[in-house]
């Protein structure tokens, strides 16, 4: 039996009857590390558009946290489209269960939480703003918090690719 698209998954367990959960948006800027540091090989494609929300889930490691300890949040979008190896850019992060997480709320501006996937480092992000969120993130409230995405902190400019 074949998969179900993810856009199917997630348009069904969105129509689960479910209690709205308390969480936070984070709001970071993202340095991805390049690819002869050990990041990708490839771009993250989508970014902030609406066809792309909720479709990168990296896994974060937590100021303070040891070598190997993880926990996962749901990026609703990139500040651009296609994001390299070795880019920056503005990203919005949504950890879920907080009451099973309590690390997450103590994360403020300032913190660096390091992005993975699996064992390897893939970022840095600095945090810059804190906001109480629900989950599942209802539009409204996405589109607030992905029209706070705005370009990189200056002084970086995304590098030179070719497609």
């Amino acid at each position: 039996m074949a998969a179900l698209p993810r856009d199917r998954v997630n348009n069904a367990v969105r129509r689960i009857a479910m209690e709205p959960l308390t969480t936070v948006a984070i709001g970071a800027d993202l340095r991805l590390v390049s690819t002869d540091d050990g990041g990708r090989q490839t771009p993250w494609r989508g970014g902030c558009a609406e066809k792309n929300r909720f479709t990168y889930r990296p896994n974060w490691r937590l100021p303070g946290w040891t070598e190997g300890e993880q926990t996962t949040a749901p990026m609703p979008g990139f500040s651009r489209i296609d994001i390299h190896p070795e880019d920056t850019a503005r990203a919005v992060l949504a950890p879920l269960f907080l009451e099973r997480l309590p690390a997450w709320p103590d994360v403020g501006p300032g913190d660096e939480p390091r992005m993975h996937e699996g064992a390897r480092i893939r970022g840095q992000a600095t945090v810059v703003w804190v906001e109480p969120a629900t989950w599942f993130m209802p539009d409204e409230q996405h589109e607030r918090f992905t029209q706070r995405l705005k370009p990189p902190i200056s002084g970086n400019t995304p590098s030179q690719h070719r497609s």
